[in-house]
Formats: structure tokens, C-alpha cells, sequence
């Protein structure tokens, strides 16, 4: 009788320690995915500017490839995009800022395109090349370079 009432308890111990091995959890991973317009960037790296590059329009189908990167004041990410070109991708960039004026016309270089905006004090630059080592035969790697002021 003493065993069984031994099991109960230790059964009942585990079950709490589950649940608050759960809720730890939940936590945990609510922090690491929480806002991320409230994230600090690394020591010695340029701050956010809030509103700005973070809203900026992805083309649709894509994935980013790395976090955002910030160097001399300039802020740069890299897409995927899958079954598309990098003409369409800069194209539908062209159809997709609204308030963005452009500085050059959409224009290949090379199997890249490229295409150049300005909005007040801020420019944009997209690029997009053919990455089908990424993805197949219809998959583009494109880059949004920002920079304000």
C-alpha cells in the first residue's frame, strides 16, 4: 500500500513538472519570437530606423536568406524568391512603392537586374540574379539595399 501511494505521489510530480517544463517553454519561445521592431542590433552596429526598412514590401513567394544587415548607415537584406526571374521581381518592385520616385529606369546588368528609387531623403536599390542553386531552375536571390538621410 505505501508503494502504491509512492507511485501516486511520484506520478503527480512528474505531471507538474511537465506542465511547468510546458510553460517554460511557452515563454521562452514567445521571447525569441516576439516583436522584432523592439530587437536591439549587435554592439557597434547602426540602429533601426523604425518604420522604414522593416516595411518596406517583399516580393511575394520569398524568403529572407539572413537577418538584416547594417553597414555605414546602409541596411541590407537577401530574399529568395521562387518561380520567377529577376526582371519580374525588380519589375514588380517598380508597381510596389508607392511614394518611391525612380532615380534609373528597371535595367539588366548582365543576368542581374537592377532598379533604383528615392523617396525624400531615403533610396532603395533592388537587386535580383538567377540563383537556382538555391531552389531550382525559376528561383532568383534579389537584395533591397536601403539607406536614410
Amino acid at each position: 500500500m505505501f508503494g502504491a501511494q509512492k507511485s501516486g505521489k511520484s506520478a503527480a510530480v512528474r505531471s507538474v513538472t511537465a506542465v511547468l517544463a510546458l510553460c517554460l517553454f511557452a515563454v521562452c519561445a514567445s521571447c525569441s519570437h516576439g516583436s522584432k521592431r523592439n530587437a536591439q542590433p549587435a554592439p557597434g552596429v547602426s540602429v533601426f530606423t523604425p518604420g522604414s526598412f522593416e516595411e518596406l514590401p517583399q516580393y511575394p513567394r520569398s524568403t529572407p536568406l539572413e537577418p538584416t544587415q547594417n553597414s555605414n548607415g546602409v541596411q541590407t537584406r537577401s530574399f529568395k524568391a521562387d518561380g520567377t526571374n529577376p526582371e519580374q521581381v525588380v519589375r514588380w518592385y517598380n508597381g510596389h512603392l508607392p511614394g518611391w520616385q525612380p532615380i534609373e529606369a528597371v535595367h539588366a546588368e548582365g543576368v542581374a537586374w537592377a532598379g533604383d528609387w528615392k523617396n525624400d531623403d531615403r533610396t532603395l536599390r533592388v537587386t535580383a540574379s538567377p540563383a537556382p542553386t538555391l531552389g531550382g531552375p525559376d528561383t532568383v536571390q534579389y537584395s533591397l539595399n536601403y539607406q536614410s538621410g
